[in-house]
């Protein structure tokens, strides 16, 4: 069975390429005033491994065949340093539509793509030039990197909210809650976006809510595994019509580029963990920092004594041991995966962590709850940005080799 592995954290690739690639996968139609040489539609994200722009050339026809000739020459100029990025062209088909003069063939776009870096704070001018003609052209100006914390409250009462604190950009575009699942068919992934409310500016606190994942028929109840928030920011407020994601714009209205349609944007997206953060004593919001200064614990837990390889559902537990009263020292911890791995970010430098790693209990008949596996005790401190790998090799308490208890519980 395939199983979860935590994506790296930071300006992450595999939401931003949602973001970005979904440009490429919203069909339209290039029509327009003819007076206008382009449509154009995209967003250079500093997080994405892949830049794609959508340069069509604006005619009252449908475009249906993949040979259609464009020839146009598309440029990025990184301005401070002057560094000319040349886009190259390929051909999309589109088989989903809705209009019935495509047919079963489609649509075919042009979407210019390059793999060159998109720096966080810079600003392009994007040229698009055909056959002499009046060229397209406009700034794009990308985020700055910005700060992300979690107040996260400790108590589980329904009507309580956690908040998401961002810090150092100007608008927020929309947010992406993505939570990893497994249940009795393997894993899943459920997503979930929304535009935060209110003004822009260079502090927001949004908040955040955990969507329920709908089980799949006849799979059983979900388990969340993992939860991250991804944060799309942009220095540009978002366009009107644009809704919740890059898909909803389509480009039939006055661009921010001379001489075309669509709309062109620049962003920075960036992904951290929803974890968990409590108190042993207070209900007050617990905050969790994800910096470059913050540290990470990431680990693997298997059962050695019968070589029965990783063990899930195992809690992994880091406590505070330092500053403030006991009461307000965090807590912080982690559920292994189907494959024995766990991982816990937003961890402070300097502090000193109390670890615990215990795997499930059972139930024993006139005893009572008791450990299936010993326990594994350390302390651990961090240096600033430290990722640090951490192992457990736990052996059975009770049961050897892992004959069925009754009463078992997680």
């Amino acid at each position: 069975m395939e199983v979860f592995r935590r994506r790296s954290r930071g300006l992450v690739t595999a939401v931003c390429a949602a973001v970005v690639v979904s440009a490429c996968d919203e069909s339209f139609e290039p029509l327009a005033p003819s007076h206008l040489q382009f449509s154009v539609f995209g967003y250079l994200d500093a997080a994405a491994d892949t830049q794609w722009i959508r340069v069509m050339p604006i005619r009252p026809l449908l475009v249906t065949s993949p040979s259609d000739s464009f020839s146009a020459v598309v440029t990025l100029e990184e301005l401070g340093t002057g560094r000319i990025i040349e886009m190259r062209d390929s051909v999309f088909r589109f088989s989903s539509h809705h209009n019935p003069e495509l047919g079963s063939e489609g649509a075919y776009v042009h979407n210019f793509w390059t793999t060159e870096r998109i720096e966080p704070g810079a600003t392009y001018r994007f040229t698009a030039t055909r056959n002499g003609g009046p060229p397209a052209e406009g700034l794009v100006e990308v985020p700055d990197e910005f700060e992300v914390a979690f107040l996260l409250k400790t108590t589980t009462r329904p009507q309580d909210r956690d908040f998401l604190r961002v810090t150092g950009l100007k608008h927020v575009a929309f947010l992406t809650v993505t939570t990893e699942f497994w249940d009795r068919c393997g894993p899943g992934v459920s997503m979930s976006t929304f535009l935060p409310p209110g003004p822009d500016g260079e502090d927001h606190q949004i908040e955040l809510f955990h969507p329920e994942i709908i089980p799949r028929q006849g799979c059983g109840e979900p388990i969340a595994a993992n939860r991250d928030v991804s944060v799309v920011g942009s220095t540009a407020a978002w366009p009107a019509g644009a809704g919740h994601s890059p898909q909803d714009l389509v480009p039939a209205e006055a661009s921010n580029l001379t001489n075309s349609l669509g709309f062109l944007g620049g962003i920075l997206t960036r992904a951290v963990p929803y974890e968990s953060c409590t108190f042993k004593a207070s209900s007050v919001y617990c905050e969790v920092q994800y910096d470059s200064e913050s540290a990470s614990l990431t680990g693997f837990v298997e059962e050695t004594f019968c070589g029965n390889g990783p063990i899930d559902s195992v809690l992994v537990r880091l406590e505070e041991l330092d500053g403030e009263p006991d009461a307000l020292r965090k807590i912080r911890t982690a559920i292994t995966d189907l494959s024995g791995e766990f991982e816990i970010d937003g961890l402070e430098p300097g502090m000193r962590y109390d670890v615990l790693v215990r795997a499930r209990m059972v139930i024993v008949p006139f005893v009572g709850l008791l450990d299936t596996h010993t326990r594994q005790t350390d302390t651990i401190v961090f240096v600033p940005g430290e990722h640090r790998n951490y192992n457990a090799a736990l052996s059975y308490n009770i049961n050897p080799c892992g004959f069925p208890v009754a009463g078992e519980t997680p």
